[in-house]
Order: structure tokens, then sequence, then C-alpha cells
């Protein structure tokens, strides 16, 4: 659900020609870290040899939000210092 508010913004901007008026590519840049995150994660729990996801739910559960969360931190505080 994230994902779609994020595009239809993007789209919105680009659109409305609001906001910094960045390239494509600057505009979805901060997604790049939330996808190679999902990406390694499906992996992960794909290829485990402890078959993760079945045996430790919740563990796989908790290192994603963990990771997730660190990412959404770094990118509010990186737009923070780059007002």
């Amino acid at each position: 659900m994230m994902m779609m508010i994020v595009l239809y913004c993007i789209y919105r901007s680009r659109r409305d020609k609001t906001g910094k008026n960045l390239s494509l590519w600057e505009s979805v840049r901060p997604l790049v870290p939330v996808f190679l995150q999902f990406g390694l994660f499906l992996l992960w729990a794909h290829y485990s040899s402890y078959n993760i996801l079945n045996r430790q739910p919740r563990l796989f559960y908790v290192a994603a939000g963990s990771i997730f969360s660190n990412i959404a931190v770094s990118f509010t505080y990186i737009e923070i210092l780059s007002m």
C-alpha cells in the first residue's frame, strides 16, 4: 500500500509541476533500498536451509520490520537535513 501512495505522489508532483522538479530517477531513488530489502528478505525466506519462515516466523518478521524501520528513519533524517 505504501508503494502505491509513493508512486501516486511522484506522479502527481510531475503532473502538477510541484516539488523540486527532480528527474524521474531522482524522485524514484528513495524506493531502491526498500525494494532491495524486500527482495533480499524474499530470497532469504525462499533459499534458507533452516526454512526460516516455517520454523521461526517471528524472527523473520522482526528482522524485516527492524530493517524496514531503520530505512524509513534514515530517509526521514535525510529529508530533514536536506531542507
